[in-house]
């Protein structure tokens, strides 16, 4: 989930060091993980989930995530 999440939103932040601020990141992290599963559960509903795994990619829904 997390090198899911790093390599397409580029969520790695070099300030990490204070505690509070990772924790948030953490927090941030799980809630964009979850909407892009959530995504992804939608789309294997309405589509057969062989198309899904095959033609949807993580990196393609962030970028539209991060675009909007």
């Amino acid at each position: 989930m997390f090198q899911v999440l790093t390599e397409n939103l580029y969520c790695q932040i070099n300030t990490l060091g204070y505690p509070k601020a990772a924790l948030f990141t953490f927090c941030i992290a799980l809630v964009a993980y979850n909407i892009l599963s959530a995504i992804r559960a939608a789309l294997r509903s309405v589509h057969a989930t062989e198309k899904i795994e095959a033609e949807v990619f993580s990196y393609y829904l962030a970028d539209e995530i991060k675009a909007t």
